[in-house]
């Protein structure tokens, strides 16, 4: 699986919204983050590890960027392609294939059991 992290995607939402990484404190740049994606930089990270093999080789971080603007902003086609930089017609083929994706994991169960591994080792380690 391939592991991308946080600050890749807060990198690549920038190029969505230029306005994020405008010298702010790193709190206010993971709130815009959430405002304008619907989740958490770490939570599209965990989303990104979670779904990564069953997506298309060519499938990058950056669709799955797409996909949460997709579900959050409620914007036309043509806005989101824009936003994206992109043609509608690529716009909405990656948006519905990770969002095919995203719904054949169960996500929540998958979060959860990833916390607990985690946090088993980070208290073995201790």
């Amino acid at each position: 699986m391939e592991f991308v992290p946080t600050e890749t995607f807060m990198c690549l939402a920038s190029c969505l919204m230029p306005s994020l990484t405008r010298g702010h404190s790193r709190a206010r740049r993971n709130r815009r983050f959430q405002s304008f994606f619907g989740t958490s930089v770490e939570n599209c990270a965990d989303l990104w590890y979670l779904c990564h093999n069953a997506l298309h080789p060519d499938a990058w971080p950056m669709h799955l960027l797409w996909t949460l603007m997709f579900l959050k902003r409620y914007n036309t086609e043509e806005v989101n392609a824009s936003l994206a930089g992109v043609h509608e017609d690529t716009f909405r083929d990656w948006v519905w294939h990770v969002l095919n994706v995203i719904d054949s994991i169960n996500y929540v169960s998958a979060r959860v059991f990833l916390t607990s591994v985690i946090n088993f080792f980070l208290d073995k380690f201790r």
